[in-house]
């Protein structure tokens, strides 16, 4: 059979053309699928980007962590790049902040008008310096921000040539901001800005950015601290401070030098801390100088004491010495027979103490001091560091535990941690965290900080804390006791303690600390007369002026 090819109707170019429509089908559906998927990519990663962005904005930890994971997605990578710069800037890294953002390009994507308001609420000026610069390499970014940054660095002359050009609804916009800054433009006009008040809205501190130093409108409280802050940008401070009783302590100081500390014991916020350190130096020596604290330790010795076995220690002879590893240990004076360790602390007994501190051990005493925060770090308050005290930690040989158990050698301490003591003993064993800076504003006066209380420590024992009380009320109240010269017999009930150290040859540091009224504490106080003569005398006669004057209000 012959076969016609001419009749067929087979062809190989339809073939090829059905191959060819199939293959453009296939790619166009690839094309529509990859485009679906990158679409879907890009919708993920945008709304991924503006997460970040939010949480940023927040101030979430997370988001920096994610930003250090992923720094280059495929649709978000310039956004993503500028969020990791803002997010060091913010937090405080401006030297990789400024390497970031040199290396990125402005990404429309970014809300960079909130974050510059968000470095603005946060005071972080510098970086919003930053910021502002990169935005004007790429767009001009708002006047107004440019504007409170260059009051922030105190240059009132030129926001006021920004401020000069606002249009009608800008400064409709910003009339409160503006009204705000006036004020800031005409106190840095005449060279000082106070920028520091107490609780009341009394003036502490002016700022003069000239010399870059702090002007104190108050007797015995340095503010050389807020330097450091003040030269990075202006902010307000409100302290916990009260203005009119840190003048009457210092009116008590008016023949002494020392230190003086009053805080209230509920929360310990400070509400005076007078320092006139009888050696020419800076700094507040009510937190920052330690010393020997005397018997005031005491009320720790009868914390370990108390809540140790009863070893039938009392009665007690005291003789007014003891031997001790061949060396004699000495009392002020000979106490005759002692009933209690309450007795003891009441006529302040060294020989009584020491014994007692023996049968404890070094290793309970040192807990005890350890809990009530001796030997613990500085304590931070935004820009100021509170110093507790030290001590020598076992082992200690028999001589050197009794010196430590009646607070001489083996121990230090600061005005500031002795008033804590005495806090803590009235809210009975309930410790807050000290602090003197309540609030902190930005430019327009918005907060940055509030304080907030903060449980350092809660001690057990509130039997042996109620005993210490009632102990400390009789250290005034008793004829025999070492604080009664500050008795005040229509006043209110004082519960205190008294402690003498020192050098005797240079002249002896009274050391008293205590809380008033006894039975609803509103203050816990604590002082040091540096060479102003033993506790029970001078250190009593200073303590009835305070309880009669300044400490004479409950409120």
């Amino acid at each position: 059979m012959v076969l016609d090819y001419r009749n067929t109707r087979f062809s190989f170019n339809q073939v090829r053309k059905r191959r060819r429509q199939q293959r453009l089908r296939w790619l166009a559906t690839l094309v529509l699928l990859t485009g679906i998927t990158l679409l879907i990519i890009r919708s993920v990663q945008y709304r991924r980007f503006h997460r970040i962005q939010e949480d940023l904005l927040e101030g979430k930890a997370s988001a920096a962590a994610i930003l250090e994971d992923n720094p280059r997605p495929l649709f978000t990578a310039a956004g993503m790049a500028e969020l990791q710069a803002l997010s060091q800037l913010l937090e405080g890294g401006l030297e990789k902040g400024a390497q970031s953002l040199r290396a990125c390009a402005h990404s429309g994507y970014v809300a960079s008008s909130r974050f510059l308001d968000r470095m603005v609420d946060l005071g972080r000026y510098a970086s919003l310096g930053l910021y502002l610069d990169f935005l004007q390499k790429h767009h001009s970014p708002s006047p107004f921000h440019r504007m409170l940054y260059l009051t922030a660095r105190y240059r009132p002359e030129d926001a006021r040539r920004i401020a000069f050009g606002l249009g009608p609804e800008s400064r409709t916009e910003y009339a409160k901001a503006l009204h705000i800054l006036e004020t800031i433009w005409k106190d840095l006009d005449k060279g000082r800005i106070a920028c520091i008040h107490d609780h009341s809205g009394k003036i502490l501190g002016e700022y003069e950015p000239a010399t870059a130093t702090i002007h104190s409108r108050v007797p015995g409280l340095d503010l050389s601290p807020f330097v450091t802050v003040l030269e990075k940008g202006l902010r307000f401070f409100t302290l916990t401070l009260d203005a009119r009783l840190q003048k009457q302590v210092a009116g008590l100081f008016a023949d002494y030098h020392g230190s003086c500390v009053i805080l209230n014991p509920e929360n310990n916020a400070l509400l005076a801390a007078f320092s006139k350190p009888l050696a020419s130096s800076r700094g507040n020596c009510a937190w920052e100088n330690r010393y020997e604290p005397g018997s005031v330790i005491k009320v720790l010795t009868y914390l370990s004491y108390s809540q140790s076995p009863d070893p039938q220690l009392f009665p007690l002879e005291c003789r007014g010495n003891i031997n001790l590893e061949n060396r004699i240990f000495y009392d002020w004076t000979r106490h005759g027979q002692v009933d209690s360790a309450e007795t003891a602390l009441v006529i302040s007994c060294n020989i009584a103490y020491a014994r007692m501190g023996l049968f404890v051990g070094a290793e309970k005493l040192a807990r005890t001091l350890t809990e009530f925060q001796f030997n613990s770090l500085p304590l931070k308050d935004r820009c100021l560091e509170f110093r507790f005290g030290d001590f020598q930690p076992p082992p200690l040989p028999p001589r050197r535990l009794a010196d430590l158990s009646v607070g001489l050698e083996e121990i230090r301490i600061t005005t500031l941690h002795c008033a804590l003591l005495a806090a803590t003993i009235s809210q009975s064993g309930s410790m807050a965290s000290p602090h003197l800076i309540a609030t902190e504003k930005n430019i327009l006066k918005l907060g940055i900080y509030h304080h907030t209380p903060k449980p350092l420590v809660r001690i057990s024992g509130s039997r042996s804390f109620a005993q210490l009380q009632d102990a400390m009320v009789r250290v005034i109240r008793e004829s025999r006791g070492t604080g009664h010269r500050a008795l005040l017999p229509e006043g209110p009930v004082t519960a205190a303690k008294t402690g003498t150290a020192g050098d005797p040859d240079l002249g002896l540091d009274a050391v008293m600390m205590g809380f008033v009224p006894a039975d609803r504490p509103a203050f816990a106080f604590a002082f040091r007369l540096e060479r102003g003569g033993k506790a029970e005398i001078n250190g009593a006669r200073v303590l009835k002026a305070l309880i009669s004057g300044p400490l004479s209000r409950s409120e």
